[in-house]
């Protein structure tokens, strides 16, 4: 079993995209309809830039 160091932690991609996410739902409950939408551009080019 690989032991989980502080460099593989901040290179795992589950961190940054679980936090976007969050960002998203919390915008969204705000209704901060332009930060809600540029949290999901960012999941979005996230996704599709290859680091998840």
């Amino acid at each position: 079993m690989r032991t989980l160091t502080a460099r593989r932690g901040l290179a795992d991609p589950f961190p940054p995209a679980a936090a976007l996410a969050l960002l998203a739902v919390a915008a969204a409950a705000l209704e901060a309809s332009v930060l809600g939408w540029a949290a999901i551009g960012a999941l979005a080019g996230y996704a599709l830039s290859g680091s998840v």
